[in-house]
């Protein structure tokens, strides 16, 4: 899961209010998200948006849609902060909020070229008004380049904090490679019992890089940084301290840097393959199944964020949560027969 589908998550849990805590952080604008001004009179009785809002729209749509997807967030103004980048200082709550929902809805289909069909808004009203902000969810297009519509006309791109116009390269570039390598992040558990009479059992996730591109992934590289605990296997993935991918140094403390596994020139992933690079323990190694049925199962036993990198593709970050109830189900489903056979169920 990318770290924006994240942050919607999280704001669909806590409503307005974690959308208000973006000013008084002072949070900036980056490559993921932008904050915007609402400049449709909400009191017009035209079902229009007004231009500015569409012009906006279809150019910070075009941005995520053509780098690694994004969120705009209605009814935030910024300023410049002591870098120069550009961050929230100011709540600017859109009225007739559903109104305005409405009309970015209408505009959506016409505003990029060729369509992003995955562009969702989300409406945040505070408390139970007709008042609040709109998040548009641009999720990256596997058709891009996209075009921004609406006079625009024009295909733009994420950098840093704001959305530039490509450069005739970049863009060149992006037509050329319209059948490139698209990867993804890999992962599965491992649950081994350590014999048929006991409770004790060993629990691994494998994580790894999968091409769900069209040509062959080269030089392909992952960061892992482990969280609440997890840890990375020292045996890796054959047992013997090998892993899928040469391991590189990224300093003393993994949980901070995160650590590096990266390949060379030899190194490939085929279209529709995965590359099993290593493995993640859980913070205690030794359970028993009776540990993971009186666990609250809603914990994580596996948590870890990534960065993949490849030749020809522009990188993907995000963070994987494996909860208790799915490792218990993973399971019950794999290992029925000494489960049943070890907890008399």
């Amino acid at each position: 899961m990318k770290l924006y589908e994240l942050l919607i998550e999280e704001i669909k849990t806590k409503g307005y209010e974690r959308i208000e805590e973006f000013v008084s952080t002072e949070q900036t604008e980056n490559n993921m998200l932008d904050f915007k001004l609402v400049k449709t009179n909400p009191d017009s009785s035209s079902d229009k948006i007004e231009r500015d809002d569409k012009h906006n729209f279809a150019k910070e749509a075009s941005a995520f849609s053509n780098t690694s997807g994004g969120l705009i967030i209605w009814g935030i103004n910024c300023r410049k902060n002591d870098d120069g980048l550009d961050c929230a200082f100011e709540t600017k709550p859109i009225k007739n909020l559903k109104k305005f929902h409405t009309k970015l809805n209408n505009i959506t289909n016409e505003a990029l070229e060729p369509l992003n069909s995955g562009v969702e808004h989300f409406l945040f009203p505070i408390r139970d008004t007709d008042e609040g902000y709109i998040v548009s969810l641009v999720p990256e297009s596997e058709f891009s380049p996209i075009k921004a519509k609406f006079q625009v006309n024009d295909y733009y791109i994420r950098s840093i904090d704001s959305s530039v116009a490509m450069s005739h390269d970049i863009l060149r570039q992006m037509f050329a490679a319209k059948q490139k390598p698209k990867l993804e992040i890999y992962h599965h558990l491992e649950t081994i019992p350590q014999n048929s009479t006991n409770e004790n059992l060993s629990v691994r996730l494998i994580i790894g890089i999968k091409n769900v591109g069209l040509t062959v992934s080269t030089y392909p590289a992952i960061k892992i940084k482990p969280k609440n605990f997890t840890s990375i296997d020292e045996y890796h993935i054959d047992g013997n301290g090998k892993s899928g991918l040469e391991k590189r140094s990224q300093g003393t403390n993994p949980h901070v840097a995160g650590t590096l596994f990266a390949g060379g020139v030899n190194d490939v992933i085929y279209p529709n393959y995965e590359l099993a690079v290593t493995k993640l323990n859980p913070k205690n190694k030794n359970l028993k199944i009776t540990d993971i049925i009186e666990a609250n199962q809603d914990e994580n036993l596996f948590e870890f964020e990534f960065h993949i990198y490849g030749n020809d593709f522009v990188g993907l970050e995000g963070k994987v949560e494996v909860k208790i109830s799915e490792v218990l189900e993973f399971i019950k489903q794999n290992y029925k027969e000494w489960f049943e056979k070890v907890t008399n169920k």
